[in-house]
């Protein structure tokens, strides 16, 4: 088995997920483009410098190879997305089609005990929260995670939006969850922690001793002149004295001594209001680029040590780093040719801990493109016959009968979008329906033989008029 080295993809992160093995992954975090129809460049003279990206979407963007197989697996999700165009924008209709087909890879690659944070703005969430409805099923959902992302914005004509949505999915219900915490805010220490211990200056709250309410009982026995029924024996209740952590009040009474220092604070909610948005020598001046205790977070709470990061949008990395300093394993894709190098400085940078990572322009060079080894490798004359079985003798396009004779072996997915020379992806298409389709994705055969079918159907109908 080889070693796992830490990975950079330059490419459409679609064609790399094609390539990844099924349930190979921990945790998937995500901060895909908003839709929000604006232009994103990093000022000059920036660690980013010359990143850039229109986030405005049209139907081009739309990978048309891809739609057949999410229009037969999940058609009613697809007659949803059907009407996004009517309730909202035709470029939000192709945004979320565009995110719904990378979605469908992402689950597979995620194992069953694994998390997915999709990271979106309040435009977009309500359209993507359908669609992981219902892929990783309702039942799944686990979070809408609220970040404020900014200071208060004037806003004359509404309230200041100043916060993004983070969308969090489980793939089943066996998942892990590290519950994380919070500091006690000032109010609430002085309120409650107002004792301080003279000889160590460590601030505490007197806490309950006797077993009054408690289930199960207690211990009865005399202690400092009072008959009580304590919830610790006498032993510990000794002990703790000893120690000097009872604290007496003014009438002799017991308590313990809760300290702050060993407090955990307050379990995080769903509201995040205590990270802030990046600064300092923290920002890079990537266009979006979230800080690194925003990661550290959502990377602590849902994986362990050695697991394994996804981030198929990753920008200028900041999972990656964060990942890394969490002691995970990870894997980034960006489409951006300048984000290796961003990446490559920060990694670097990052107290000089790690530079274990390697870059794989798949744009450049598609053999670098990851290959799925639990797909069956096979050659097209050798998969021909089974293929022929399979089908049963059926064209996958026009779907009539032929001799095996007749039939020529197609690859599903164009090995220009990394699609394998695999069992899995080839099918038998008629010479004519290979001919029609040409160089062309599977969606545009459909279409035209739809279009041709329609025309027959008037022409038989126009000859039955006559």
């Amino acid at each position: 088995m080889k070693k796992f080295v830490n990975t950079l993809y330059t490419a459409d992160c679609l064609y790399v997920l094609h390539g990844m093995e099924d349930e190979s992954v921990d945790l998937i975090y995500l901060d895909p483009p908003f839709n929000s129809n604006k232009n994103f460049s990093a000022p000059i003279g920036s660690e980013a410098a010359g990143t850039s990206f229109e986030d405005m979407w049209t139907w081009k963007d739309v990978d048309k190879e891809f739609l057949e197989e999410m229009i037969n697996d999940y058609p009613f999700m697809v007659n949803l997305i059907q009407t996004i165009d009517v309730m909202h924008s035709k470029s939000m209709k192709a945004y979320i089609t565009y995110m719904a087909q990378r979605l469908i890879e992402m689950k597979r690659v995620l194992k069953s005990s694994g998390t997915i944070y999709l990271h979106c703005d309040p435009i977009a969430s309500h359209y993507l929260k359908l669609i992981m409805d219902r892929l990783f099923g309702k039942s799944n959902f686990r979070s809408d995670i609220i970040w404020k992302r900014s200071q208060p914005k004037n806003d004359s004509k509404g309230f200041g939006n100043n916060n993004d949505r983070i969308l969090m999915y489980t793939k089943s219900k066996k998942y892990t969850f590290n519950k994380t915490y919070t500091s006690y805010d000032d109010d609430y220490i002085k309120k409650n922690y107002r004792y301080v211990e003279e000889d160590t200056g460590r601030l505490y709250q007197p806490g309950p001793l006797d077993a009054k309410g408690l289930q199960g009982g207690g211990y009865e026995y005399e202690w400092n002149g009072r008959h009580h029924l304590w919830r610790l024996p006498k032993e510990t209740m000794r002990k703790l004295h000893e120690e000097g952590k009872i604290h007496y009040t003014s009438k002799g009474l017991a308590r313990r001594k809760l300290y702050l220092d060993e407090r955990k604070g307050v379990p995080v909610q769903s509201l995040w209001e205590d990270i802030k948005f990046v600064k300092g020598k923290e920002d890079t001046g990537y266009p979006t680029q979230k800080p690194l205790e925003l990661l550290r977070r959502i990377i602590e709470t849902s994986s362990k040590e050695g697991d394994m990061v996804l981030d198929p949008f990753c920008g200028c990395a900041t999972a990656c780093v964060a990942s890394q300093q969490l002691n995970r394993k990870w894997i980034g894709i960006d489409i951006s040719e300048v984000s290796p190098q961003i990446v490559a400085s920060r990694i670097q940078s990052d107290a000089g801990i790690f530079t274990d990572f390697i870059h794989l322009d798949c744009i450049k060079d598609p053999k670098k493109f990851p290959q799925r080894e639990s797909l069956k490798k096979s050659t097209k004359a050798s998969s021909k016959n089974d293929l022929y079985e399979q089908q049963k003798g059926l064209c996958n396009g026009c779907e009539n009968h032929f001799d095996i004779k007749n039939f020529e072996v197609d690859h599903i997915i164009p090995r220009s979008k990394n699609g394998p020379d695999a069992y899995e992806n080839y099918q038998l298409l008629c010479g004519h329906c290979n001919k029609v389709k040409g160089n062309r994705p599977m969606a545009y055969l459909k279409m035209r033989l739809n279009k041709i079918n329609e025309r027959l159907k008037f022409e038989v109908s126009f000859g039955e008029a006559d």
